[in-house]
């Protein structure tokens, strides 16, 4: 925690507050007392499973703070509206002050327009973070939910029993029901996350750096630090707003001295270059120093870098920096070797680039607060997407689908996402560009100055070949190249509740060519309609279906909302269920109190002997669109029914981005009627993407999707499938548009760097004015920003 404040403390004084406003606080019964124990965490309600629960655990209650009633009852909050006093500056040099402004030469003194006075309006309110029990009605508004200290988000409790995986032919016995509530711990299965396990050759290739577990970082361990992160991130922007507005102060006073020195702009008498050469030079440099003081971390960190042979994009700036801070030096030591000739000075140029590299600074913290808001906000995201870890496991997922390298990924639930901060500020493909292209453009910029020297004879000259070509292999864009498309990506995907946190998450995915989901994710129990029931062995109807109800409702099946719905939704009423066995393409078969239970295709029944209608029955049921099935109780047929699967237009239109990228659907069902041909018809994805999952890898695939306690935070999403297909293809074009930028900047610096080179060997440096050099950055990082982001996410 930091050591600023105390989260507990705060807390406390919120709920002073509050009770203060409503003047009266109703608590809710007391909760029984109960041995303290550590780092406890509460135990979620259960979800609803479709069989009834036979032992229900009590859930441990943690001990209420002694100044804070147990559970007090929230209610909302009226928001006051705070009002802000105005403030004014005064004008405290006096309205007669004398700047020493005479008349220059041959120039006309022309107005100022003086700068607008500047309120500052960040500011925290520690009472706006208290999250009322109705969310804000107002569109886009969000306020974060804080969770308590000791709070801990786990997986819900698991009351199922353990898997089975029996190796055969044509069927394999499944689990009785999902245990989502296994707790799986975040090295399986690609260690929570999308980083492939160790062991594999192929998989290993990117693998994910191993996280420190430092507590002097600042890093997202559990959900009592979101305050504290968001504190951090919330003074980092502020930090970066007020740096930004200073860079952009300084950079605007050198534009117009630089002007100045060609143009009879009004000046102070004092620092007239035709008659004070050296005091406007030592003006130039304190402004250029003080910008890079402003700067201190990135200059003094991309130098750093830059010696060390670690560069990042920090180095680029750097290097015009202490280049233009040398070229400085020189003028104010020795101007008068300056005056007469047509050399420039490129100070307005390097303090660009430093307000520049504030904008992609700025773009790269909203985009990470943009996140942390899924993750940690009131609508907090539930799920995760991961890769298959063995390439064995994916090789047998899409076997007959021709893919060479199998990246399957599909989504898992999780309680909380870990390595936040770290994953967001995960070096991307500009860095890497930088790391090899700044010592080369150093290296080259120095070598260009004695090549100079050599020709020219002049030390000024160097000096300035050397900062104008550190200036224009500079890009203005290298910290905009990434986190442009990245800040796109965030606000596209926060709109759905989803993130994708940094650019480890986007390359994992991008890789990826295979997708597994579970047959109710594409036909949702609402899509399915039954139209019809043929029944056969009347006399135990009831008793069969419910039976049926029982096998159905205790594993994974589109079915499962229908049969639930036959029985009045009593799920007590439902029986134990031994022995039940998915078979490939037919069915199920169990046992429900000693009777052999089936329920799938005609050839199921035909199988295991069951006697069956004439083919002149199904005609009569059987209409286009509908299929069948069939439930067989004790050796005997007892009723077809007649279904129909409805198509869903939103996973519909999210298949479709998955079919365009010709992406293998890998599907988990038990029920014989989803077929890849089935699919094709309703949801329209091509039958020939379509991989069933055979039932032999059924209780694999049941474990590597449990819920887990906690997963790297690489990407988020609600848990529906469009937020989890737009996850993966929307991170697709991010990663392309990324690429594309680091590229088209990478020859820019080269053109740039050839402009500089042929001009300084044809001895005509003259013509590289700093307004040539600006405006070419300006043009280059207009084309980078702009090219690559014309792609629709």
């Amino acid at each position: 925690m930091s050591k600023g404040y105390d989260v507990d403390d705060i807390l406390r004084e919120i709920e002073a507050r509050k009770r203060a406003r409503n003047n009266l606080v109703q608590p809710t019964q007391p909760a029984p007392k109960a041995e303290p124990a550590a780092q406890q965490p509460k135990q979620p309600e259960p979800a609803p499973a479709p069989r009834p629960v036979q032992v229900q655990q009590p859930k441990p209650v943690q001990p209420a703070p002694a100044p804070r009633p147990a559970q007090p009852v929230q209610r909302p909050v009226e928001e006051v509206p705070v009002q802000r006093p105005a403030h004014s500056r005064p004008n405290r040099l006096g309205d007669d002050f004398d700047w020493g402004l005479k008349e220059r030469p041959v120039r006309k003194a022309q107005p100022v327009q003086p700068t607008p006075p500047v309120e500052a309006t960040q500011s925290w309110n520690r009472e706006e973070v208290v999250q009322a029990q109705q969310p804000s009605p107002q569109s886009g508004s969000f306020v974060l939910n804080w969770p308590e200290e000791e709070e801990e988000i786990s997986a819900p409790a698991s009351s199922g029993p353990a898997l089975n995986w029996r190796q055969d032919e044509t069927r394999v016995d499944i689990p009785i029901a999902p245990s989502y509530g296994a707790k799986v711990v975040a090295d399986e299965f690609g260690g929570g996350g999308l980083e492939p396990m160790a062991g594999d050759s192929f998989y290993e290739d990117d693998d994910a750096d191993d996280f420190e577990d430092d507590e002097d970082l600042l890093e997202y361990r559990k959900p009592g630090d979101s305050r504290m992160v968001w504190h951090d991130l919330v003074s980092q922007k502020s930090g970066l707003l007020v740096r930004l507005l200073l860079t952009g102060l300084c950079g605007l006073v050198l534009v117009y001295l630089a002007l100045s020195y060609e143009y009879p702009l009004p000046l102070p008498t004092f620092m007239w270059p035709e008659n004070h050469i050296r005091v406007y030079f030592i003006v130039n440099l304190v402004l250029t120093v003080l910008a890079v003081l402003v700067n201190s971390n990135t200059v003094g960190g991309g130098l750093i870098s830059l010696f060390t042979l670690k560069a990042d994009n920090d180095s680029f700036a750097a290097l015009s920096t202490l280049a233009t801070l040398i070229q400085s030096v020189a003028l104010v030591v020795a101007p008068g070797l300056f005056t007469g000739t047509k050399l420039h000075f490129y100070t307005p140029v390097a303090v660009l680039i430093l307000f520049f590299n504030l904008l992609g600074k700025l773009n790269l913290t909203g985009r990470v607060m943009r996140n942390f808001r899924v993750i940690a906000g009131e609508r907090r995201a539930r799920s995760t997407t991961a890769m298959v870890g063995s390439k064995e496991m994916a090789r047998e997922m899409t076997r007959g689908q021709n893919l060479d390298f199998p990246q399957i990924v599909y989504p898992v639930q999780t309680g909380f996402f870990s390595n936040f901060l770290e994953l967001s500020y995960e070096e991307d493909y500009s860095d890497g560009v930088a790391r090899v292209l700044a010592p080369v453009s150093a290296a080259a910029c120095l070598l260009m100055s004695l090549v100079s020297f050599l020709f020219s004879k002049s030390a000024f000259t160097a000096l300035t070949v050397f900062a104008a070509s550190a200036c224009i292999c500079a890009p203005l864009g290298a910290q905009l190249a990434a986190n442009l498309p990245q800040g796109r990506l965030a606000k596209l995907l926060s709109r759905e509740n989803a993130m994708v946190s940094g650019y480890g998450a986007l390359e994992r995915l991008s890789r990826a060519n295979a997708v597994a989901v579970r047959c109710s994710d594409l036909f949702p129990s609402e899509n399915i309609t039954l139209h019809r029931i043929k029944m056969f062995q009347k006399a135990a109807l009831d008793e069969a279906i419910i039976d049926a109800a029982s096998v159905i409702c205790s594993c994974e099946s589109t079915l499962t909302g229908i049969f639930s719905q036959m029985v009045g939704g009593r799920t007590e009423m439902l029986k134990k269920v031994e022995n039940l066995v998915s078979e490939d393409g037919m069915g199920l078969s169990a046992w429900v109190d000693g009777k052999r239970v089936l329920i799938g295709n005609r050839e199921l029944m035909r199988q295991h002997g069951i006697e069956l209608p004439g083919y002149e029955v199904e005609s009569q049921l059987q209409f286009e669109g509908s299929n069948l099935l069939y439930l067989a109780n004790s050796g005997q047929l007892t009723a077809i029914y007649v279904l129909g699967y409805g198509c869903n237009e939103e996973i519909a239109e999210a298949l479709e981005e998955l079919a365009d990228r010709d992406m293998t659907l890998v599907v988990y069902t038990t029920d014989p009627n989803i077929t890849p041909q089935l699919i094709d018809d309703v949801l329209g994805y091509p039958a020939d993407l379509v991989k069933i999952l055979p039932a032999k890898l059924h209780g694999s695939f049941e474990e590597m999707t449990q819920p887990r306690e906690s997963c790297r935070a690489y990407t988020a999403h609600s848990g529906g499938i469009r937020q989890f297909v737009r996850t993966i293809t929307t991170a697709e074009n991010c990663h392309s548009a990324i690429t594309f930028s680091a590229m088209l900047q990478l020859v820019f610096v080269i053109l740039g760097f050839a402009l500089v080179t042929f001009m300084a060997f044809m001895q005509n440096m003259g013509v590289i004015s700093w307004m040539l050099v600006a405006l070419f950055q300006l043009v280059c990082c207009l084309l980078v920003c702009l090219l690559p982001n014309l792609r629709r996410l």
